[in-house]
């Protein structure tokens, strides 16, 4: 992934009637996405999955290569969110910091220690 391009897969399932994402949602996801690229997170993914399940529309899936890395990505993610007034509906999983969940509804972010 670089710096200027975000992809977004888009499921492969097709329904009888298509669905379409949230704008909003797909802007916040790749926001997303480039954060957890300034803190040098790995393999990151934006996936669509609003035709699959019915929580959410995207998940943001990203590597980290040790438990510090993980608490860095998820830190940046809330703190710069929190800071442009998007506050996570739940977080999970920053005790031991091995696979991070931030809900922010319509999208859900996990970060990985890979």
């Amino acid at each position: 992934m670089n710096e200027t391009s975000i992809e977004v897969a888009a499921p492969e399932h097709k329904p009888t009637a298509p669905l379409t994402a949230d704008p909003d949602a797909q802007a916040l996801a790749e926001r997303i996405a480039r954060l957890a690229w300034d803190k040098k997170g790995g393999d990151i993914r934006v996936l669509a999955v609003y035709e699959l399940v019915n929580y959410t529309d995207f998940f943001v899936v990203v590597d980290a290569r040790s438990d510090r890395q993980v608490a860095a990505i998820s830190g940046h993610i809330e703190d710069t969110l929190r800071e442009e007034g998007s506050k996570p509906l739940s977080v999970e999983g920053t005790e031991k910091n091995q696979w991070v969940i931030l809900d922010y509804g319509a999208v859900v972010v996990h970060v990985f220690f890979e």
